[in-house]
């Protein structure tokens, strides 16, 4: 709706910009015969042709639908080697078209404060230029002008420098060619010297203007360039960062898993422990629905609801025997073998190695600032006074014996 209303305006703008038409003459005795002619034909409403005045005139119906008002399309041709103002090319035409083809109608003049009102339509001014350096050229009645002045001041004592200027000009003119050739020759000179220097100028400005446009092209690319570095070191940064993210989560993962220890086998499984885990062994591989109880021990399987063309999947649950210390490896379900054998006792973490004692960190809080030392004697052990009574004898008795 707002495009239509907006495409009426515009239309209605456009129906503007025609100008107003005015009758200029009136119509003569033959003309005004044929534009009768033309009204009658147009008003008869039914296929017509006929020539007035060497006029062609047409009235043609259109083929319209059944149940439409009927239309016409009228033409008129204009008689041969007539000036028809271009107004009859197109067809049909109008009674207008007609007179304006007679040249009876033409657009009125614009008023003053028409044209005063109407925008400019020249093309926008380009950059104004700095106003030249360079002297313009001469006339030649300029050096006629120079040469004579002070000879027609001197005769015309009483003339005024306007009147001055009329009466040399008039001298100008009335001479011969040769007589002006001296000063046409200085005039043709004084052009050629303005158009070199004028070349000139305009060469040493438009390489300026080059100048300004490549150091403009030249910054612009610099900070098009920075704006490119700018971009990519974000990127970069980005991406670093988000490495870094990876490695450290990737580096958690592994102390994670580092931090389990290891599990060996304590001791090996009672006859009743072996046929619970064969038991559990079983089930699992059978892979269908399950319940039973061995030795106490509570064992099911138990099949997921899975999407089909998936392959089935299974839960498994072990329960120990009420009142059975199961280590708290079976709290969480499903669970598996080894969880029923951490659940027995049968597994437990490897002990660690002195090397590996070693090489583990400090886990114990920072030592608290140094204390001075005390002056208090330590208590003594009970070897420590066996030794003093007994070492002068055990030496007596071993002389060979180093301390």
């Amino acid at each position: 709706a707002a495009a239509k209303k907006t495409e009426k305006k515009e239309k209605k703008e456009k129906k503007g910009d025609k100008p107003k038409e005015v009758e200029v003459r009136k119509p003569t005795e033959e003309e005004a015969e044929v534009l009768a002619a033309v009204d009658k034909m147009k008003k008869a409403k039914e296929d017509h042709e006929s020539v007035v005045h060497g006029w062609k005139l047409k009235l043609k119906k259109r083929t319209s639908k059944e149940g439409k008002a009927d239309t016409f399309d009228m033409q008129v041709y204009a008689p041969k080697g007539k000036d028809t103002v271009g107004a009859l090319k197109k067809q049909p035409t109008s009674v207008l078209n007609v007179k304006r083809a007679m040249g009876i109608l033409a657009p009125a003049p614009p008023s003053a404060s028409a044209a005063a009102a109407e925008p400019d339509a020249s093309p926008p001014p380009e950059a104004e230029q700095p106003p030249s350096e360079v002297a313009p050229a001469r006339a030649a009645l300029y050096y006629y002008k120079r040469s004579k002045r002070s000879a027609i001041a001197e005769a015309n004592p009483e003339a005024a420098p306007a009147e001055l200027v009329q009466m040399m000009e008039q001298a100008f003119e009335a001479l011969s060619e040769e007589e002006r050739a001296p000063f046409e020759e200085k005039a043709a000179a004084d052009l050629t010297r303005y158009e070199e220097e004028i070349a000139a100028e305009s060469a040493a400005r438009a390489e300026k203007e080059a100048e300004k446009a490549a150091a403009k092209a030249e910054a612009t690319a610099r900070k098009e360039a920075e704006k490119e570095a700018k971009k990519e070191a974000k990127k970069a940064e980005k991406a670093a960062a988000k490495e870094e993210k990876a490695a450290a989560k990737k580096t958690e993962t592994k102390e994670k898993k580092g931090d389990k220890p290891k599990e060996v086998e304590v001791r090996k499984p009672t006859e009743e422990e072996a046929e619970v885990l064969a038991a559990v062994d079983k089930m699992k591989k059978a892979k269908e629905d399950h319940e039973s109880v061995v030795h106490g021990w509570k064992l099911k399987l138990k099949k997921r609801t899975s999407k089909e063309g998936k392959a089935d999947t299974f839960d498994m649950q072990v329960y120990a025997p009420k009142g059975k210390d199961t280590v708290g490896a079976l709290k969480k379900q499903p669970t598996s073998v080894l969880n029923v054998k951490r659940a027995m006792g049968i597994l437990a973490p490897a002990p660690p190695s002195a090397s590996a004692a070693a090489a583990e960190p400090d886990a114990s809080p920072p030592p608290e600032a140094e204390q001075p030392p005390s002056e208090v004697a330590p208590a003594r052990a009970a070897l420590y006074y066996y030794k003093r009574s007994k070492r002068s004898a055990i030496a007596e008795a071993n002389p060979e014996a180093a301390p």
